[in-house]
């Protein structure tokens, strides 16, 4: 169990460690195995993309906005094109902007 740092776009080392060193959103499978079951993924401030279909599901994992909505989730895939899905399996999520 650990917490894990996580950015629109790699930071410093992108070893998760801090929000300095903040892995890739498109890393998000790496932050999940990092922070093992009972951690925490702290989104850092910044409009994270889908990466179309994408499932939010490590066993106990949480996952949360380091700043209350200071992590926003936008509909729109990276390149423009139509809106993706994000599918939430058994995880708390905490913190979050959605937007369309």
């Amino acid at each position: 169990m650990a917490t894990v740092y996580i950015a629109p776009t790699a930071q410093g080392s992108a070893d998760g460690t801090s929000e300095a060193n903040a892995y890739a959103y498109s890393s998000l499978s790496t932050a999940e195995t990092a922070a093992g079951s009972g951690g925490t993924i702290l989104f850092t401030d910044g409009s994270y993309s889908s990466l179309g279909s994408q499932t939010w599901d490590a066993s106990g994992v949480t996952y949360k906005s380091l700043n209350k909505q200071g992590a926003s989730i936008d509909g729109a895939v990276a390149d423009g094109s139509a809106a993706s899905l994000i599918t939430l399996n058994d995880v708390t999520v905490q913190d979050f902007e959605f937007i369309d």
